[in-house]
Parts: C-alpha cells; structure tokens; sequence
C-alpha cells in the first residue's frame, strides 16, 4: 500500500495532510460547498459529503507550480481540459427535482514530479481502490460508500495487469486511472475508469474490450458497437478516426453494473453524428431527440459549428453497457469549451434548454440562479 494514501486511515487523516492537499482545499472546497448548498442537500449530508470530498483533495498531488504567471500542473492529467486532476459537476436526473452532485479525479502521489513515471502514478490509483474497497466493507464505517472493484479489475487484468504479493504491476495498454463518486440523498456510488494508450489502434482496443466483455452478460450490446465500426470501409475510417478513449465501470455488483466505453469521433455534420449515436439506427433515437440535440448544439456555438467540423479532436460519446440488456444506450459531451463563448452563454443554453424538457420544468429556474452562487 502507498504510504501516502490518505484512506489507510481515515480516522487519523490529519496526520496525512500537506501543504499540498491544503492548497487544494483551499482552491476548491468553497465551491464544492456552496454546490451542496445549491442542490438543497440536508445539513447532514453537507457535513458528511464535505468531509468526504476533503479526504479526496490529499489525492490530488502537488500543488501547481507558477510558469509565466499561470497555474501549472505538475503532472498533466487528462481528467479536464485545463490539465487539472479534477472535475466537480452537478447532474440534472429525472426524477429528481434537485441536481446530484458529483466529482472524478486522478489520484496523484505527493510525490510525484514532471518526470513521474506514468506506472507509478497507476499503482497509487490502484492502492486507493484497494483501500477504497476496504473502507466499504469495514464496521462501524462513517460513509455510506458502494465500492465493489471487482468488474474493473477484471477488466484490467485482461488488458495485463497482474498484482504480486499485494502490490501492483501495470500494463500498457491502460496509461490513466481515474475515480468517481456520485453523492446520492443515501450513499455514495463510485465509478473507476481507464484511459487506453495512445498508441493502441483501433482493432487492439477492441479486441482487449470484447476479451473483457466476454462471460460478463454484455456481449450482445458490445456486438453491436463493434459491428457498427467493423462494418466501415476504411475511407469512413479515415474521415471520422473512430477512436475509445476510454473506459469506466460501475464498482458494484457485476450483474447491476454499467460498463461504458468512449468514443471519440470527428465531427463532419449533424446527419454523420446521427448515425453514430444510433450506430447506424441499431439504437433508436426520436426526431424529437435528434430535434433538440441538434438545436443544443446551434445555439451553444451561436449558429455556426465550423469550430467542431476543424477540430481534430472532435466529439466524444459513450455507449453504455449492462449486463443482459439487447442494446447499448448512448450519450454525448457536449464540446462546450470549444463551441461556447463563455461559462454563462453555457449556463444559459442549458437552462433554456431545461425548461422545453417538461421532465425538468420543476428545475430549470434554479439553473441560472445556483450556478453564480457557486463559483
């Protein structure tokens, strides 16, 4: 176990905080807070989730270190856009009338330094599951967490990964492990994901994640994504570069977990990301869905969407797989740092786009009110 994980002793955490872990407390549980507080969370639970989020900061790494004035990371994460470890978010669900809210980081050592190997930094995330499941599992325990890693280490020991005496040797064909909770009114659900190796193409990906799917109840709706991109030619191959970024796990029961697999595609017109959300209408999406995806998209780019047809980096969706279901669903980020002028035409986009969903009608007014509150 890494000396440094904070959650090898959760009651003696103190003892575990830095200067480091202290700056980022300080960078962000105000407004981590001030989103309870939003959501409406019960003064109980603010206490208990507040505490919650402080263990996760001392995992975080070092401090940013200042170069030309601006914050910079010490080691790079692919977890947000700004290179940062983590992301805070609020989600809209049906049918809550209040937001959920929820953050994923990448566990980072103290330690670390611009030169840290990218195997070191995989085994402290691997340690902070362990310690994460154990923590579930242990008496008296203080959070109502759901950790069962057990769906997610399968996946990583067919992709490689072996453990010897405790302790970890990784593969490489995964590079990033990132981790999830989602605070719910009563418990606490985490998320693990892995992050593929740049220089995996596109035929391995798929080969390690069918070998993973295999005997887990999720092999027909994974046929159908990998039937979808086997089926095209290699001048559609070239056009979209249909990349899996990604992969993330429900940690718990195998059977109840979801499986999600991101792809990333470029982006061409509305008609070509149609038929990759559908995977060629193998999923049916509704005009109204189609409708309003495609107004959501116009009106965060103010009308013109050239900036995401340049992008190289294009659109990311995720299929989502469980066990035994025909078909897998499917989602979209929406590329709102590069279509949207700022942060409030984004709030504004969606908080217009809130209240045409009568799903949401109990919801779409707080949207612009609780988002200048919290940042």
């Amino acid at each position: 176990m890494a000396k440094d994980t904070p959650l090898t002793n959760l009651m003696h955490l103190t003892a575990f905080r830095s200067s480091d872990a202290d700056f980022w407390s300080q960078k962000l549980h105000g407004h981590f807070y001030k989103m309870l507080v939003a959501a409406d969370y019960t003064p109980t639970e603010r206490q208990l989730y507040a505490d919650w989020f402080s263990i996760w900061t001392a995992l975080l790494g070092p401090r940013p270190t200042i170069v030309d004035g601006q914050d910079t990371p010490v080691v790079k994460s692919f977890m947000c856009d700004d290179l940062g470890p983590i992301e805070l978010g609020m989600a809209w669900k049906h049918p809550h009338k209040k937001p959920l809210v929820k953050f994923s980081i990448e566990p980072i050592p103290t330690t670390s330094t611009t030169s840290t190997d990218e195997a070191e930094v995989m085994a402290y995330g691997l340690d902070v599951i362990d310690s994460l499941h154990r923590l579930s599992r242990s008496r008296g325990r203080k959070y109502p967490i759901i950790m069962d890693p057990g769906l997610f280490i399968h996946f990583l020991e067919v992709f490689g990964f072996t453990r010897l005496d405790g302790q970890w040797k990784a593969s490489t064909s995964v590079t990033n492990i990132f981790l999830a909770s989602d605070l719910l009114p009563d418990c606490i659900e985490t998320k693990a994901y892995g992050v593929f190796h740049s220089s995996l193409n596109l035929t391995e990906k798929l080969t390690l994640l069918s070998k993973a799917m295999s005997g887990s109840g999720r092999e027909k709706p994974w046929s159908t994504v990998v039937n979808y991109l086997k089926s095209k030619p290699s001048d559609w191959h070239t056009r979209f570069s249909p990349n899996p970024t990604l992969f993330a796990v429900d940690c718990k029961d195998s059977d109840d977990a979801r499986v999600k697999v991101y792809v990333r595609y470029r982006f061409t017109d509305m008609d070509c990301l149609v038929d990759q959300l559908s995977l060629g209408r193998a999923i049916p999406l509704s005009a109204a869905y189609v409708t309003s995806l495609r107004e959501l998209l116009l009106q965060l780019a103010g009308g013109d969407l050239s900036a995401l047809q340049r992008s190289p980096r294009g659109i990311l969706l995720y299929y989502d797989l469980r066990a035994h279901a025909p078909l897998p669903k499917v989602k979209i980020y929406m590329p709102v740092r590069l279509l949207a002028a700022n942060d409030l035409h984004v709030v504004k986009v969606f908080s217009a786009y809130l209240e045409r969903h009568a799903a949401f009608l109990q919801q779409d007014s707080q949207v612009l009110e609780d988002m200048p509150k919290v940042w």
